[in-house]
C-alpha cells in the first residue's frame, strides 16, 4: 500500500467518525501532541493567528516536541509548544482552560524567558522575536470589554508608540468566538476556536471540510486519539485539571463560607454600631447638659472678668498719666543736657582749631628746617666732589712720577 493511498484511507476513517470526541484539542497533551505531529496543521494555525500567508513561511520548528504517548513528568506538567518561526521568531502556544487569576503575571514571565533568547557570542541586534499566544476559556479583565482575539505590545502611554516590535502577547478567548471581528474570520482564527471547543466528530468534520491545515490537525487528532497510550496521557491531564477543578470549587465554597462568616460578623457589627448610637446619644445628652451647666459657670465668670478688666482699665489709666507726666519731666531733662552737649561741642570746636593752627605753624617751621639742611647738605657735597677730583689728578701725577723712575 503506497503513502498516498493509506493516507486517503486514513482520512476516509476520519470523514466515516461519528459521535463524541473523547478528547480534544483544549486538552493540553492533544494540543501538544497534535501540532508536534503534523508541520502543516502547526504552520496553518500560526500563520492565522499572525496574519500570514503560507507561502511566507520557510519553516516551523517545535523546539519542546514531545513523542505520543510518552509520561509526562513533573517538571513538564506546563505543555506549552515552543515554535521558532523561520529561524528569527520564538512562539510559545499555550492551551490554557483552568481559570487562573494571576495569567497576566504568568504569561508575561514565559514571555520574557522566551525573549531571552541569546546564544553564546551573539549581539542584542540578533535578539529573535518573542511571541506568547494562550488558548484560554475565561475572560481575562471585568473592567475591559471581552474580546475574542486580543494582542498587546508595549507602548508609550502618551503617544501610543510601540516600542519594539519583537515583544508581542495575544490571548484567544474561546469563550468569545461570537465576538470575532471580520479580520478575525479573514484569518480564520474563529474556525480554529471552534476547533478547539468541537466535542463531535461531525462538528470536526465540517470544519475540516473549510481548511487544509483544519483538515491536517483534525485528522491527526483522529489518529492519535486511535493511540491508547496518547489516551492514557490526555486521561492523566483531564485527571489532572478535574482535581485542580475540585480544588478550585472547594476554594469557592470555602470563599463562600467565608462571605456567610464576614455577613454574620458584619450583622454582629451592625448591632453593636446601633447599640453604641444608643450609648452615645445617652452620653450627648448627658455631655449637653453638662455643656449648659458650664456655660452658666462660663457666664458667671465672664462677668467677673468684665469687672476685673474694668478694674484693670481704671488703674492702667492712672499709670498711664503717671507715664505721660514722667516723659514730659525726662523730656525737659533730655532738653537741658542737650543744650549743656551744645555748648561744649562749640569748645570743642574752638579748642581744635587753636590746636590745628599751632599744628600749622610747627610745619611751616620744620619745612624751613627741611630746607635748610638740604642746602648745607648740597654744599658738603659739591666740596666732596672737588677734593674727589683733586685727589684723581694727584694719583695720576704719581703714576706718571713712577713710570719715570
Amino acid at each position: 500500500m503506497t503513502a498516498e493511498k493509506e493516507k486517503k484511507n486514513k482520512a476516509d476513517s476520519f470523514y466515516n467518525a461519528k459521535g463524541e470526541v473523547l478528547f480534544g484539542l483544549t486538552n493540553d497533551y492533544m494540543f501538544k501532541a497534535v501540532l508536534g505531529e503534523n508541520q502543516a496543521a502547526l504552520k496553518g494555525l500560526i500563520c492565522s493567528l499572525l496574519h500570514m500567508t503560507p507561502e511566507k513561511v520557510i519553516d516551523v520548528d517545535v523546539v519542546n516536541p514531545i513523542v505520543p504517548g510518552d509520561t509526562v513528568e513533573s517538571k513538564d506538567m506546563i505543555l506549552d509548544v515552543k515554535v521558532c518561526l523561520d529561524n528569527h521568531t520564538l512562539i510559545n502556544l499555550e492551551m490554557q482552560l483552568a481559570r487562573q487569576n494571576f495569567w497576566p503575571e504568568r504569561s508575561l514571565g514565559y514571555l520574557c524567558r522566551t525573549f531571552d533568547n541569546l546564544k553564546e557570542g551573539e549581539s542584542y541586534l540578533q535578539t529573535r522575536s518573542a511571541i506568547h499566544i494562550g488558548f484560554i476559556d475565561f475572560d481575562l479583565f471585568a473592567e475591559e470589554s471581552p474580546e475574542f482575539y486580543a494582542t498587546y505590545h508595549l507602548a508609550n502611554d502618551k503617544t501610543h508608540h510601540i516600542y519594539t516590535s519583537k515583544f508581542t502577547l495575544s490571548v484567544v478567548n474561546l469563550k468569545r468566538i461570537d465576538e470575532a471581528t471580520e479580520e478575525d474570520k479573514e484569518h480564520k482564527i474563529d474556525y480554529w476556536a471552534r476547533l478547539f471547543k468541537s466535542t463531535t466528530w461531525e462538528e470536526i468534520q465540517m470544519l475540516a471540510k473549510t481548511n487544509n491545515a483544519i483538515a491536517e490537525a483534525a485528522q491527526t487528532m483522529y489518529q492519535l486519539s486511535d493511540d491508547e497510550m496518547v489516551r492514557e496521557r490526555c486521561r492523566a491531564r483531564q485527571e489532572h485539571y478535574r482535581i485542580l477543578q475540585t480544588y478550585e470549587e472547594q476554594v469557592e465554597e470555602q470563599k463562600r463560607e467565608n462571605e456567610r462568616i464576614v455577613q454574620t460578623y458584619e450583622e454582629q457589627v451592625e448591632e453593636q454600631r446601633r447599640e453604641n448610637e444608643r450609648i452615645v446619644r445617652t452620653y450627648e445628652e448627658q455631655v449637653e447638659e453638662q455643656k449648659r451647666e458650664n456655660e452658666r459657670i462660663v457666664q458667671t465668670y465672664e462677668e467677673q472678668v468684665e469687672e476685673q478688666k474694668r478694674e484693670n482699665e481704671r488703674i492702667v489709666q492712672t499709670y498711664e498719666e503717671q507715664v505721660e507726666e514722667q516723659k514730659r519731666e525726662n523730656e525737659r531733662i533730655v532738653q537741658t543736657y542737650e543744650e549743656q552737649v551744645e555748648e561744649q561741642r562749640r569748645e570743642n570746636e574752638r579748642i581744635v582749631q587753636t590746636y590745628e593752627e599751632q599744628v600749622e605753624e610747627k610745619k611751616r617751621e620744620n619745612e624751613r628746617i627741611v630746607q635748610n639742611y638740604k642746602e648745607q647738605i648740597k654744599v658738603q657735597t659739591d666740596e666732596l666732589q672737588e677734593k674727589d677730583a683733586l685727589i684723581a689728578k694727584l694719583r695720576a701725577q704719581l703714576e706718571e712720577i713712577k713710570e719715570k723712575n
